[in-house]
Protein backbone atom coordinates (compact mmCIF):
# COMPACT_ATOMS: atom_id res chain seq x y z
CA UNK A 1 0.00 0.00 0.00
CA UNK A 2 1.38 3.40 -0.96
CA UNK A 3 1.51 6.58 1.12
CA UNK A 4 -0.46 8.35 -1.64
CA UNK A 5 -4.24 8.43 -1.80
CA UNK A 6 -6.65 8.52 -4.73
CA UNK A 7 -8.25 11.81 -5.78
CA UNK A 8 -11.54 10.10 -6.66
CA UNK A 9 -12.47 8.55 -3.30
CA UNK A 10 -9.68 9.90 -1.07
CA UNK A 11 -8.80 6.33 -0.21
CA UNK A 12 -5.36 4.62 -0.05
CA UNK A 13 -4.04 3.35 -3.39
CA UNK A 14 -3.48 -0.39 -3.79
CA UNK A 15 -1.45 -1.59 -6.80
CA UNK A 16 -2.08 1.65 -8.72
CA UNK A 17 -5.85 1.55 -8.18
CA UNK A 18 -8.18 3.29 -5.75
CA UNK A 19 -8.68 1.00 -2.76
CA UNK A 20 -12.37 1.99 -2.61
CA UNK A 21 -13.73 1.99 -6.20
CA UNK A 22 -10.95 0.08 -8.03
CA UNK A 23 -10.45 2.73 -10.76
CA UNK A 24 -6.99 3.69 -11.98
CA UNK A 25 -5.80 6.07 -9.32
CA UNK A 26 -4.75 9.64 -9.77
CA UNK A 27 -2.46 10.21 -6.80
CA UNK A 28 -2.25 13.05 -4.34
CA UNK A 29 -0.52 13.48 -1.04
CA UNK A 30 -2.71 12.50 1.86
CA UNK A 31 -4.14 15.24 4.02
CA UNK A 32 -3.54 15.12 7.77
CA UNK A 33 -5.45 12.50 9.72
CA UNK A 34 -7.19 13.57 12.91
CA UNK A 35 -8.13 11.79 16.12
CA UNK A 36 -11.14 13.70 17.46
CA UNK A 37 -13.36 13.56 20.53
CA UNK A 38 -16.62 11.62 19.93
CA UNK A 39 -19.59 13.98 19.66
CA UNK A 40 -22.76 12.22 18.48
CA UNK A 41 -24.62 15.44 17.60
CA UNK A 42 -21.72 16.78 15.56
CA UNK A 43 -21.06 13.48 13.80
CA UNK A 44 -24.69 13.41 12.58
CA UNK A 45 -24.54 16.95 11.13
CA UNK A 46 -24.25 17.17 7.34
CA UNK A 47 -22.35 20.47 7.09
CA UNK A 48 -19.55 19.83 9.55
CA UNK A 49 -15.85 20.52 9.15
CA UNK A 50 -12.84 19.21 11.02
CA UNK A 51 -12.53 22.58 12.80
CA UNK A 52 -15.87 21.86 14.57
CA UNK A 53 -14.36 18.90 16.46
CA UNK A 54 -12.17 18.83 19.54
CA UNK A 55 -8.94 17.48 18.05
CA UNK A 56 -7.04 15.12 20.33
CA UNK A 57 -4.14 14.36 17.97
CA UNK A 58 -3.10 15.15 14.39
CA UNK A 59 -1.16 12.58 12.38
CA UNK A 60 0.56 13.12 9.03
CA UNK A 61 -1.22 10.09 7.54
CA UNK A 62 -3.98 7.62 8.23
CA UNK A 63 -2.99 4.53 10.18
CA UNK A 64 -4.22 0.96 10.16
CA UNK A 65 -6.14 0.91 13.43
CA UNK A 66 -6.14 -2.82 14.06
CA UNK A 67 -6.89 -2.36 17.75
CA UNK A 68 -9.98 -1.07 19.50
CA UNK A 69 -8.11 0.73 22.30
CA UNK A 70 -5.67 3.58 21.64
CA UNK A 71 -3.27 5.18 24.09
CA UNK A 72 -2.68 8.86 23.31
CA UNK A 73 -0.60 11.08 25.60
CA UNK A 74 -1.09 8.72 28.56
CA UNK A 75 -4.89 8.46 28.19
CA UNK A 76 -6.89 5.52 26.85
CA UNK A 77 -9.54 5.83 24.14
CA UNK A 78 -11.93 3.46 22.39
CA UNK A 79 -12.73 3.86 18.68
CA UNK A 80 -16.20 5.16 17.78
CA UNK A 81 -16.43 6.13 14.11
CA UNK A 82 -14.23 6.68 11.07
CA UNK A 83 -14.78 9.32 8.36
CA UNK A 84 -12.56 9.21 5.24
CA UNK A 85 -14.10 12.35 3.77
CA UNK A 86 -13.00 14.59 6.64
CA UNK A 87 -10.15 12.21 7.48
CA UNK A 88 -10.84 11.57 11.15
CA UNK A 89 -11.33 8.82 13.69
CA UNK A 90 -13.62 9.77 16.56
CA UNK A 91 -12.82 8.29 19.95
CA UNK A 92 -14.10 8.45 23.51
CA UNK A 93 -12.00 8.21 26.63
CA UNK A 94 -12.16 4.90 28.46
CA UNK A 95 -10.59 3.15 31.41
CA UNK A 96 -7.09 1.69 31.18
CA UNK A 97 -7.30 -1.97 30.13
CA UNK A 98 -7.07 -4.15 33.19
CA UNK A 99 -4.66 -6.97 33.86
CA UNK A 100 -7.47 -8.90 35.56
CA UNK A 101 -8.38 -12.38 34.52
CA UNK A 102 -11.85 -12.09 36.03
CA UNK A 103 -14.31 -9.71 37.67
CA UNK A 104 -16.85 -10.98 40.20
CA UNK A 105 -20.30 -9.83 41.29
CA UNK A 106 -20.98 -6.77 39.15
CA UNK A 107 -24.50 -5.47 38.45
CA UNK A 108 -23.93 -5.64 34.69
CA UNK A 109 -21.90 -7.89 32.38
CA UNK A 110 -18.54 -6.13 32.31
CA UNK A 111 -15.44 -6.80 30.19
CA UNK A 112 -12.52 -7.78 32.46
CA UNK A 113 -10.09 -6.22 29.97
CA UNK A 114 -11.43 -2.73 29.25
CA UNK A 115 -14.20 -2.34 31.84
CA UNK A 116 -16.99 -1.77 29.28
CA UNK A 117 -20.39 -2.47 30.88
CA UNK A 118 -23.33 -3.80 28.88
CA UNK A 119 -26.45 -1.88 29.80
CA UNK A 120 -28.71 -4.71 28.61
CA UNK A 121 -27.22 -7.55 30.67
CA UNK A 122 -30.66 -8.70 31.78
CA UNK A 123 -31.31 -9.87 28.18
CA UNK A 124 -28.29 -12.21 28.20
CA UNK A 125 -28.56 -15.93 28.91
CA UNK A 126 -27.44 -17.27 32.29
CA UNK A 127 -23.91 -17.91 31.03
CA UNK A 128 -21.87 -17.85 27.86
CA UNK A 129 -18.97 -16.43 25.90
CA UNK A 130 -19.17 -12.76 24.96
CA UNK A 131 -17.13 -10.56 22.64
CA UNK A 132 -16.67 -7.08 24.09
CA UNK A 133 -18.41 -4.43 21.98
CA UNK A 134 -15.70 -1.97 22.91
CA UNK A 135 -12.28 -3.67 22.83
CA UNK A 136 -12.98 -6.94 21.01
CA UNK A 137 -11.73 -9.18 23.85
CA UNK A 138 -13.61 -12.42 24.44
CA UNK A 139 -14.61 -13.48 27.95
CA UNK A 140 -16.95 -15.90 29.72
CA UNK A 141 -19.74 -14.59 31.96
CA UNK A 142 -22.03 -16.33 34.38
CA UNK A 143 -25.11 -14.90 36.10
CA UNK A 144 -25.15 -15.19 39.90
CA UNK A 145 -28.56 -15.09 41.53
CA UNK A 146 -28.96 -14.22 45.18
CA UNK A 147 -32.24 -14.87 46.98
CA UNK A 148 -33.27 -12.95 50.08
CA UNK A 149 -36.57 -12.65 51.94
CA UNK A 150 -38.44 -9.76 53.58
CA UNK A 151 -41.15 -10.29 56.18
CA UNK A 152 -44.04 -8.16 57.50
CA UNK A 153 -46.64 -9.07 60.12
CA UNK A 154 -50.13 -9.32 58.65
CA UNK A 155 -51.85 -10.73 61.79
CA UNK A 156 -50.19 -10.79 65.18
CA UNK A 157 -50.88 -13.64 67.59
CA UNK A 158 -50.81 -12.01 71.04
CA UNK A 159 -51.85 -15.14 72.95
CA UNK A 160 -49.11 -15.80 75.44
CA UNK A 161 -49.38 -18.48 78.07
CA UNK A 162 -47.66 -17.59 81.29
CA UNK A 163 -46.41 -20.42 83.47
Amino acid sequence: MSNKISKCCEYPIVKGKCGMCGKEAEERDPKPFYIVKWDVKLICEKDKSIEDFEIIKTLDKSLNFDTEILKIDGKYYRKCSLDFKLNYLSVEECKKPQELEELNFKDEICCPHCGYEQSDSWEASDSGDEECQSCGSTYFYERSVEVSYSMKITKRNNKIKEL
